[in-house]
C-alpha cells in the first residue's frame, strides 16, 4: 500500500477552504462543516506532519472523493464551489432550507378588489 499524498497541512488547508470548523482535541483535531446548522462532514486531522490523511480520499472517504481531487482541492485547482457542486451530485449536500420569514411579519394574504 502506497502512502497518502495527503499531509497534515493540506488536511488543515482543506478544513479553511471549505469552510469547516477545527477543533484540537487529543492525538488529533477534528474538521466539522455546517450548513444551515446541520452537520454535513466531519473529518480527523492527524498532528503529525508526515502521518498521511488517506482517510481522507476514496469514495468511501471522508471527504468523499479521489485522492486525486482531494489534492486538487487542498492545492488550489479545486474551488468551494466546485467541491460543493460535486457533493451536490454525491447527494452528500442536503437541499438548502426554506428562507424562514422575518419576526413579526405575516405571509402576505389574498388581495382585496
Amino acid at each position: 500500500m502506497t502512502k497518502s499524498r495527503i499531509e497534515r497541512d493540506d488536511a488543515y488547508t482543506i478544513a479553511t477552504k471549505i469552510g469547516a470548523e477545527v477543533q484540537k482535541a487529543g492525538k488529533h483535531a477534528r474538521a466539522t462543516l455546517r450548513m444551515d446548522g446541520r452537520i454535513i462532514l466531519t473529518f480527523g486531522i492527524r498532528h503529525g506532519p508526515k502521518s498521511g490523511h488517506g482517510h481522507l480520499c476514496g469514495a468511501t472517504g471522508d471527504l468523499k472523493m479521489s485522492e486525486t481531487n482531494v489534492v486538487a482541492l487542498a492545492r488550489c485547482t479545486m474551488t468551494k464551489d466546485q467541491y460543493f457542486e460535486f457533493l451536490k451530485g454525491k447527494g452528500v449536500l442536503p437541499p438548502p432550507l426554506p428562507p424562514s420569514e422575518p419576526k413579526g411579519q405575516k405571509p402576505p394574504g389574498p388581495r382585496k378588489a
